[in-house]
């Protein structure tokens, strides 16, 4: 039902071109025997085909966007890695923009053009990927690059970020990452930074960049 309502919608298919429709959307995403598996109900499924499923869903428009919002949540690393191919197999053959939604930083060196920083619902750094991770500049940013394990490293403790998130309905005054920073002035407590561009296509909301 979930692949045949977006066809019939959009496509004003039914009767048997849309089966046909939503069993060839299922095989073009991976799926085996797509006929048997368009009557199948979801419980019926593994959690790597009814991820391929949604998958489906998403290209039966056809979009011009696709957010993928934490895709991978719940799969194994083999078909977490099945699955990623086969976004990046559909980003390319139906040219699509895509939007990647995770706190996986791996993924979205592997998967990501640009990457966008968020803190307590604002960006606070962004940029190409090659740069947030070569060169970060705001603290959180730096943070998190540094709670990631890394293979080789010695390093007996990972980097925690002491304290808690903010609470999104009372933030406080200034930088909302300021409580947290060990880099926080006695501005940041009390402004909170715009945005300073910092050359090719990178920017950062930290009071540290501003100009001198």
């Amino acid at each position: 039902m979930q692949v045949r309502e977006p066809l019939s919608s959009y496509h004003a298919l039914s009767g048997r071109a849309l089966a046909s429709r939503a069993v060839e959307l299922l095989a073009s995403v991976g799926i085996s025997s797509p006929a048997a598996r368009l009557r199948a109900f979801p419980h019926q499924l593994s959690g790597g085909m009814r991820q391929r499923v949604v998958g489906a869903m998403a290209i039966a428009a056809p979009p011009r966007l696709l957010i993928a919002d934490e895709p991978t949540t719940s799969l194994d690393l083999t078909i977490q890695a099945q699955y990623l191919r086969l976004l990046t197999d559909l980003q390319e053959r139906h040219r699509l923009a895509m939007i990647f939604v995770t706190h996986n930083l791996g993924i979205v060196a592997k998967m990501c053009d640009r990457v966008a920083v968020m803190y307590a619902g604002r960006v606070v750094e962004a940029g190409p990927v090659g740069t947030i991770f070569g060169a970060p500049r705001h603290p959180y940013t730096r943070a998190l690059l540094e709670s990631v394990p890394r293979l080789g490293a010695r390093a007996e403790w990972l980097t925690a970020i002491e304290g808690q998130p903010p609470d999104l309905a009372a933030l406080p005054r200034g930088c909302a990452f300021a409580p947290r920073c060990a880099h926080a002035m006695e501005r940041c407590r009390a402004e909170e930074p715009p945005e300073f561009a910092l050359g090719a296509g990178h920017a950062s909301r930290c009071w540290l960049d501003a100009p001198a």
